[in-house]
């Protein structure tokens, strides 16, 4: 199975999973 972890941003509160594009 394929565990995807989601991020929350406080600051933006924007929620993204971790890609190649993580701040």
């Amino acid at each position: 199975s394929i565990q995807v972890i989601v991020v929350t941003d406080g600051e933006r509160g924007l929620i993204y999973p971790p890609l190649s594009n993580i701040r």
